[in-house]
C-alpha cells in the first residue's frame, strides 16, 4: 500500500492510493485528495477495499507519516490487522506496490492530455486492463486468480450493427478505444520498467545465520563522518548475522543496540562475507565500526515554530523543537 502524490490537482483530488494484493497481484487505484490525512486514507480504504475483500491480515506500506502515526497503527491494532513497514533506504523494498506505482506513472505520462487534468478519468480503465493482463509466471490474470474466471473487456465484444441510441454506441466505442489505449500503454510501461530493473538486478540469496556486510545508508554516513570525507569512508559495515528472511528480497539483520535504524534491508544493500580458508581473520574488517546514530535520546520540551516545505510529490511540515535539558543553540 502506497501513495502517488503531487499529481496535477483536479478539484480537491491530487493523489492516488495504490493497494496491491500480495498473492494475486490484484491492484486497486483509489483517487484521493491532494493532502489526504490518515483518517481520510482509512475512510477510502474501508470504502474501496474492506467492503469488497474484508479485513486484510497484514498491510505492508512505506514509512509515510500517515502510516506510521498513532491513528493508523492503533486503528488496525484494534481491528487485529498487522501493520508492517517496508525496509528502510530502499524505495522498492516491497518489490510490488512501488513497481506498480512506477508503471502507473509511466502509463499516465504517455496518455494524459496537455492539461494533465484527465488522469482521474483514466484510472478506471487502467485498473480494469491492469488486472486483466496475464502474468508470465502464472499465465493467469489477477482478476482470474481472484474470481476464478477471466473478465470480459469491451474491446473483445462484437457490437450489433443497428443501435437505436447513438449516445449508447458512442459511449461503448469510447470505452473500447480507451481499453485499447490502456492495454497498449501498460504493455509499453511494463517492458520499459523491466528493462530498467534488469540492468541492476542481483540474483543472490541468504539464509538465517549467514554473516553479511551492510551498506551504510547515505544519511547515516554523512552523520558518522564527523568532518571526514564520506567518499573515503567504508561503505559497508559488519560482520552482522542474518536472523530471518522477509519476503523474497529482504532480510532482517541483528544490528548493534545503538544503531537507531530499521533492521530490515533489501538484498541490494547486503554483501556476502567469504571467510579465508587459511586465516579466518584475514577478510574481516580491520577498521573500527562506524557509530551510526550513537547519541542519547532527546525529549521534546516545546515546539517553537513550524514551516511547510513543498517537494515534487508532497508537502511536509517541519518543526523547530526546544529539547529538554539542552541549550537554545541545540534547537533543531
Amino acid at each position: 500500500m502506497d501513495y502517488i502524490s503531487g499529481l496535477p490537482k483536479v478539484g480537491d483530488l491530487g493523489s492516488i492510493i495504490v493497494v496491491v494484493d500480495r498473492l494475486s497481484k490484484y491492484a486497486t487505484f483509489i483517487v484521493a485528495p491532494k493532502h489526504v490525512t490518515a483518517e481520510g486514507t482509512a475512510h477510502l480504504f474501508f470504502k474501496h477495499i474492506l467492503k469488497y475483500w474484508g479485513m486484510p491480515k497484514d498491510i505492508v506500506s512505506d514509512r509515510d507519516s500517515c502510516f506510521t502515526g498513532v491513528f493508523w497503527t492503533e486503528l488496525f491494532k484494534i481491528l487485529r490487522s498487522k501493520v508492517s513497514m517496508s525496509s528502510s533506504y530502499h524505495p522498492q523494498s516491497d518489490c510490488q506496490t512501488e513497481r506498480f506505482n512506477s508503471m502507473l506513472e509511466e502509463y499516465l505520462r504517455h496518455f494524459v492530455r496537455g492539461t494533465q487534468k484527465d488522469w482521474v478519468k483514466l484510472l478506471d480503465v487502467t485498473q480494469l486492463c491492469f488486472n486483466a493482463q496475464k502474468s508470465s509466471s502464472t499465465n493467469k490474470s489477477a482478476f482470474e486468480i481472484v474470481t476464478g474466471q477471466q473478465s470480459l473487456l469491451p474491446h473483445t465484444l462484437d457490437s450489433p450493427q443497428s443501435v437505436k441510441s447513438p449516445l449508447a454506441r458512442s459511449f461503448s466505442q469510447e470505452w473500447k478505444q480507451n481499453v485499447e489505449i490502456a492495454r497498449s500503454g501498460l504493455e509499453k510501461a511494463q517492458k520499459r520498467m523491466k528493462k530498467y530493473a534488469d540492468q541492476n538486478c542481483r540474483f543472490i540469496e541468504f539464509s538465517a545465520g549467514d554473516l553479511v556486510m551492510v551498506k551504510v545508508p547515505d544519511p547515516q554516513l554523512s552523520k558518522a563522518s564527523r568532518g571526514r570525507d564520506p567518499r573515503l569512508m567504508q561503505k559497508y559495515v559488519g560482520l552482522l548475522p542474518i536472523t530471518r528472511r522477509i519476503g523474497t528480497v529482504a532480510y532482517r539483520i541483528e544490528l548493534p543496540s545503538w544503531w537507531k535504524i530499521h533492521n530490515v534491508f533489501h538484498v541490494s544493500q547486503l554483501k556476502k562475507y567469504s571467510a579465508d580458508r587459511e586465516d579466518d581473520t584475514r577478510n574481516q574488517p580491520s577498521r573500527p565500526q562506524l557509530e551510526l546514530m550513537k547519541t542519547k535520546e532527546k525529549v521534546a520540551e516545546a515546539i517553537l515554530n513550524h514551516r511547510v516545505t513543498r517537494t515534487a510529490k508532497r508537502e511536509h511540515t517541519e518543526y523547530l523543537v526546544k529539547w529538554k535539558g539542552c541549550s537554545s543553540e541545540e534547537n533543531t
